[in-house]
């Protein structure tokens, strides 16, 4: 993790281009139990967690959650 945010998440990666579906997704979280990734792929399946580019810096690589400060 870099800051707190995980990078190259391949569930995510594959559930944000539509190769699988939220179900397949919750499948993948309750593997990893309790842990943060577990966590982490739950948040995306509801919802709750969505990265968006940073809309100030065209040019830099920032992502940031949406709804952070």
């Amino acid at each position: 993790m870099l800051q707190g945010l995980p990078i190259a998440i391949v569930e995510e990666i594959a559930f944000e281009n539509g190769w699988i579906t939220r179900d397949q997704l919750m499948e993948s979280a309750e593997r990893y139990g309790k842990s943060p990734y577990s966590q982490h792929l739950k948040g995306i399946a509801d919802g709750e967690i969505m990265l968006v580019p940073n809309q100030k810096s065209l040019f830099s690589g920032d992502i940031h959650l949406k709804g952070a400060s």
